[in-house]
């Protein structure tokens, strides 16, 4: 190591994007997503970023934070991103340093992190510093251009059909002034269903507003509600812009417990794909923890495809309850 770690300052969002784009190429990253992801964090989130510069130029970066979907104060998710060109000198070793450091400093429970199955250098790292492997997340991939709407149409008029139900878009519900907030409300109550490593937490309505709403990568077209005869959100699905071009991703899909068993979360997948294919795109991606059967079955039958999975992991630096003297 010839450079220096240094703390994150305004001008490096370019640099640590760029490294970003370089470690994971399949999920690129935007300067305009990072700004926004700082701008709107919600007040009670510890976040700290250090950079490795070396002549100017950034090669890696690091990060912990609050999880702030899994929200504990004694509780924080890390990451280690070196460009592919400057491995093996040492560099992430003395970012993994520094961020156990500032995670000891707050007392931490636990730091979570995940790696790509493949990065088998990755895996080591983490095994040879004590973390244990935790759940699987599951990527998978739609070809768009072989995905065929008419095979699934019977799914979508029966639920369109049985009068109880009607899928409409983001934009076709402007005219509803609680749009937003039942919007909300539908997400966090549904969301706490969905497999997770630790409880979720519900973030305020301002502060979900200003990150999902606001966000660059928000795509109003690919979002589709399940309204019921009184006007109540009780299923939705929507997609995100990517980075990349041609590809979309898959978000959530989630419906109320009293609507699931009659189709509906298949045919919110059907309606925003079916967009996402009109509108032009070749690819949508998406991931579910593995325990997830019912969302990867119907993935499955949609006709995504397998990719490598994420592996979560977890290092335990001290015990619920125990705290260290000042």
């Amino acid at each position: 190591m010839t450079g220096q770690i240094r703390e994150f300052r305004e001008k490096d969002y370019q640099g640590i994007v760029d490294v970003h784009n370089a470690v994971v190429p399949d999920q690129p990253n935007s300067v305009s997503s990072v700004r926004h992801n700082d701008e709107t964090r919600a007040d009670n989130i510890h976040f700290r970023r250090w950079v490795y510069e070396e002549d100017g130029r950034i090669l890696a970066y690091a990060g912990l934070t609050h999880m702030e979907w899994m929200f504990h104060p004694r509780k924080y998710y890390v990451w280690i991103d070196v460009t592919p060109a400057a491995r093996g000198r040492g560099i992430g070793r003395a970012l993994y340093d520094t961020l156990i450091a500032a995670a000891r400093e707050r007392d931490a429970l636990t730091v979570r992190t995940y790696v790509d199955e493949t990065w088998t250098d990755g895996i080591g790292f983490l095994g040879r510093r004590g973390f244990d492997k935790g759940p699987v997340e599951r990527k998978s991939a739609l070809d768009l251009r072989r995905f065929d709407p008419a095979r699934f149409a019977e799914n979508l008029r029966r639920v369109e059909e049985a009068g109880e139900l009607t899928l409409l878009t983001w934009m076709e519900l402007a005219a509803d002034p609680d749009r937003d907030r039942k919007y909300y409300e539908l997400d966090v109550l549904i969301a706490p269903d969905m497999p997770s490593p630790e409880p979720l937490t519900t973030p305020s309505y301002e502060d979900y507003s200003a990150q999902v709403y606001g966000h660059p990568m928000f795509y109003p077209e690919g979002n589709v509600i399940a309204v019921d005869e009184d006007g109540g959100y009780v299923g939705l699905s929507n997609l995100w812009l990517r980075n990349k071009p041609g590809s979309i991703a898959t978000g959530f899909t989630g419906v109320m417990r009293e609507w699931r068993g009659k189709g509906v979360a298949t045919a919110l997948k059907v309606k925003v794909l079916s967009a996402a294919k009109a509108a032009g795109y070749e690819e949508a991606v998406t991931s579910n923890d593995s325990t997830n059967t019912g969302m990867l079955g119907i993935n499955e039958r949609l006709g995504f495809e397998p990719r490598p999975a994420w592996i979560d992991y977890t290092l335990e630096l001290a015990t619920e309850g125990a705290r260290e003297e000042a």
